[in-house]
């Protein structure tokens, strides 16, 4: 308060003494003025030689007029520039303004996050079985991998229209499987969601060389399979965010016998029926299709009996500290992550993915 009272103090003597100096300089001209006025009438004897000398002063008077003229334009320069100036220090305080509200916004945007942290139960392997493929004509053994993952949200804030995606990833040779995504509506605070429906899963497919069961067999554990979750999502005052989180995929040695079977099983598959898979290519072709359907269950039924071992193998999944990542994203990144997502589609009560539903409809 005082050094505000010291601030008008001084602006108020400032404002003052420009006044007093104007009123001077006003009286000074008036008093030189008259002593010109009084000089002339005293020294020149009449009126005629007083107005002879008072038109020589016309030049001066001119000289002083275009003088005049001449510091109006300079006067108008100086306002110009002050009023630039003053303008782009609007400008500059309108950026601080808007730098402010932009943190501050974000910064309230943040404090309402909420954190939908992934865990990935398993990788479950399928015993390996024999498939067909219609559009390719094709037979191949392979096993279905299923990733289970668990959702939930420490904190106090709900996590809204969450995409969850999925991607197993190998490193030698270095191939990634890719599943259609999941999406969660709601993810209330506090809340978990470790069971169907709602809990995201994943199946893989389409390894037909069985390169899983050889990085499941690396000594190196660098070596080991990798499973990616990637989760889109925003909370209730319309931030959107992005987290990615990977885990290493551990085999159990308990089941490294069977892993091992199923592993050779796969691999040699094509070369073990080459006579019966050229068979069942051929029967297909010329629509025998009660021929194909008995050859088919034999090869099925036998390769089934040689895969020992239980339905399915569990593998241990440990999240990896330094593969986790949380930023916030832009709606229009949200927007593209959202539109580029695949979802599994029922018809019929049964899930058909969308590569299933193209082939179907061509």
């Amino acid at each position: 308060m005082e050094n505000k009272n010291q601030n008008e103090l001084e602006v108020g003597s400032k404002v003052d003494g420009a006044k007093k100096g104007f009123v001077l300089l006003c009286i000074g001209v008036a008093v030189l003025w008259l002593l010109c006025t009084l000089l002339i009438y005293w020294l020149l004897p009449d009126w005629q030689t007083r107005g002879t000398a008072g038109d020589s002063f016309g030049a001066v008077n001119a000289l002083f007029s275009g003088l005049a003229f001449a510091g109006v334009i300079y006067a108008l320069n100086l306002q110009r520039r002050q009023l630039e100036d003053q303008r782009e220090e609007l400008q500059a305080t309108r950026k601080v303004t808007e730098a402010q509200l932009e943190e501050m916004r974000t910064g309230r945007q943040l404090q309402a996050q909420p954190l939908p942290i992934p865990e990935v139960e398993s990788l479950a392997i399928d015993r390996p079985r024999l498939f067909y493929t219609p559009p390719d004509n094709s037979h191949s053994a392979q096993s279905r991998y299923i990733v289970n993952v668990v959702l939930q949200n420490p904190t106090q804030y709900p996590a809204l229209n969450i995409n969850v995606r999925c991607t197993l990833e190998l490193s030698q040779p270095r191939i990634t499987y890719t599943s259609v995504d999941s999406f969660v509506a709601i993810l209330p605070p506090g809340g978990k969601i470790e069971e169907p429906p709602m809990q995201p899963n994943f199946m893989f497919n389409g390894d037909t060389s069985g390169f899983l069961f050889d990085c499941l067999r690396q000594i190196d554990p660098r070596l080991v399979p990798v499973v990616v979750v990637k989760i889109v999502f925003k909370n209730v005052i319309g931030a959107y965010f992005r987290l990615s989180q990977a885990f290493h995929v551990y085999p159990d040695h308990k089941e490294a016998q069977t892993l091992r079977i199923w592993h050779t099983g796969v691999v040699g598959f094509a070369t073990h029926y080459k006579h019966e898979l050229a068979d069942l290519c051929e029967l297909k072709q010329k629509g025998e299709s009660d021929h194909w359907e008995s050859l088919f269950d034999k090869v099925k039924e036998e390769f089934a009996i040689a895969m020992a071992g239980d339905d399915q193998v569990r593998l241990s999944c440990e999240p990896i500290p330094t593969a986790f990542s949380l930023e916030p994203i832009d709606e229009t990144t949200y927007e593209n992550e959202m539109s580029s997502a695949s979802y599994s589609q029922v018809i019929g009560g049964h899930f058909r993915c969308p590569s299933e539903i193209k082939t179907a409809n061509t």
